[in-house]
């Protein structure tokens, strides 16, 4: 599915919209706008995430599950922000929010 590439400036949550999510590995090798674009390898951590306990505990981490197809750095897909987001958290196996933060690159 196509969509806009995300960067370390994208404004990711987890599903809750309370926790702020953060790549732990940014990819230096492909720049969008001067920030750093996102491979789907990278994990990203989640902060501030407010879901009660007993409703599966508030989001520490996501992964991306799928990204670009026809665009790759470093032999990997790069991260699209998508809705839904094809990613997975954890402990609560919801998708991420992904809204772009930049509208110039898009890819399939």
């Amino acid at each position: 599915m196509p969509g806009f590439l995300l960067t370390v400036a994208s404004p990711c949550t987890c599903t809750h919209l309370t926790g702020k999510a953060t790549t732990s590995a940014p990819n230096p090798r492909v720049i969008v706008m001067a920030q750093a674009s996102v491979l789907i390898t990278a994990p990203y951590l989640i902060a501030g995430c407010l879901n009660p306990v007993v409703s599966g505990g508030q989001c520490t981490a996501a992964k991306f599950l799928a990204g670009a197809t026809r665009v790759l750095s470093m032999g990997q897909p790069l991260a699209l922000a998508m809705t839904p987001s094809p990613s997975l958290g954890t402990p609560t196996p919801a998708p991420m929010v992904t809204p772009p933060s930049q509208t110039r690159v898009f890819a399939m």
